[in-house]
C-alpha cells in the first residue's frame, strides 16, 4: 500500500507540477492580454471623450444652425413685409399716375379750348390798328364803338414776349412773365400783372421799353382779375410813344366788362410806354402781349 501511495502521490506532484507549469506558460500571455485589455481600455476611454466632444460639437452646429434659420426666417419676413409695402407702394403710385393721365387730358382739352376761345377774341378784335400820326383808339371792353369787323393784322407767335424784354423805367410793382386768369375764366401767359404797393395801396403804375423802331405791332389782351371779377372800380391802359409824348391806344376795363383785345401800330417808336391808372389797377393784367417785327 506503500508503494500505491507513493505512486499515486507522485502523479498528484506530477500533475500538480504540470499544471503549474502550464498556468507558469500562460502568464506571459495573461500578461500580453492585460495590457491589451489595458490599452483597449484606454483607446475606449479616448473614444467616449472623442465621442463627448463630437456630440458637444454636433450641438453647437446644431445651435448655430438653429439660430441662422431663424435669421433667415426672420429675414424672409422682413423682405416679405417690403415686397407687400413696395407692392402697395406701386399699385398706389400706379393710380396716381392714371390719375394723373386723366387730369393732364382735361388741362390739355381746356388749355385747347381757352387756346380757341383766345385765337376767337384775336380773330374779333374790336378796333383798328392806328399809326402814331393817327388818332388815339380808345376801347372800353364790351361798350367799345370801334367797328365790330375789325380783325387782328397778327396772327402766331410774336417775335418777342413783352414780358421777355427788360425795361428802361418802371413804376408801381409788377409780376413778369406769369400765367393770370382774366374775368371770363381764360388763362393768358407771359403776363404783365399789376400788384399793390409795399404800404397796400393801388398805385398807377407805368413800364417804359426800349424798342429803337424795330418792331411794327404790339398785341395782347387787358382785363380785370378772375380773382377781382366782382370788385368795383375802373381801370385804364393807355399805350404811347414816350419819345414822341403820343397817346397811341387806351381802354379801360372793370366789373361785367369783358377782356379787352388790343392790335397797336408801334412803327418808328424807339420807346413805349405802357401805363395802368385808375382807382384798381391791381385788379387788372395784360396777357399775352407780344412784340411783331412785322
Amino acid at each position: 500500500m506503500t508503494d500505491a501511495k507513493a505512486t499515486i502521490i507522485a502523479a498528484v506532484i506530477t500533475g500538480v507540477l504540470g499544471i503549474v507549469g502550464a498556468a507558469i506558460a500562460l502568464v506571459p500571455q495573461i500578461i500580453t492580454l492585460q495590457r491589451e485589455n489595458s490599452a483597449l481600455t484606454e483607446q475606449k476611454d479616448n473614444l467616449q471623450e472623442q465621442n463627448e466632444v463630437l456630440q458637444e460639437e454636433a450641438r453647437t452646429d446644431v445651435s448655430a444652425l438653429e439660430k441662422r434659420i431663424a435669421d433667415l426666417e426672420a429675414k424672409n419676413k422682413t423682405l416679405s413685409d417690403e415686397i407687400s409695402k413696395t407692392k402697395t407702394n406701386y399699385e398706389t403710385v400706379q393710380a396716381n399716375y392714371e390719375a394723373a393721365l386723366i387730369e393732364i387730358d382735361e388741362k390739355n382739352a381746356t388749355i385747347s379750348q381757352q387756346e380757341a376761345t383766345i385765337a376767337d377774341l384775336r380773330a374779333q378784335l374790336n378796333h383798328e390798328p392806328v399809326l402814331a400820326e393817327a388818332p388815339i383808339s380808345i376801347e372800353t371792353g364790351s361798350d367799345s364803338d370801334a367797328p365790330s369787323d375789325a380783325v387782328s393784322e397778327h396772327t402766331g407767335k410774336p417775335d418777342l414776349w413783352l414780358s421777355d424784354m427788360d425795361f428802361f423805367d418802371s413804376g408801381g410793382n409788377w409780376n413778369i412773365g406769369g400765367v393770370t386768369k382774366d374775368n371770363a375764366g381764360y388763362e393768358h401767359s407771359h403776363s404783365l400783372d399789376r400788384v399793390i404797393d409795399r404800404y397796400g395801396y393801388s398805385v398807377d403804375g407805368y413800364r417804359i421799353y426800349i424798342l429803337d423802331g424795330k418792331y411794327s405791332g404790339i398785341t395782347g389782351f387787358f382785363y380785370q382779375d378772375y380773382n377781382d371779377r366782382a370788385s368795383d372800380g375802373n381801370t385804364v391802359l393807355s399805350i404811347s410813344d414816350y419819345s414822341e409824348e403820343i397817346l397811341l391806344w387806351q381802354g379801360t376795363v372793370g366789373r361785367a366788362i369783358d377782356p379787352v383785345a388790343f392790335d397797336v401800330d408801334i412803327s418808328n417808336v424807339v420807346k413805349l410806354k405802357i401805363e395802368l391808372s385808375g382807382d384798381r389797377s391791381n385788379y387788372t393784367s395784360l396777357g399775352d402781349v407780344g412784340l411783331w417785327v412785322s
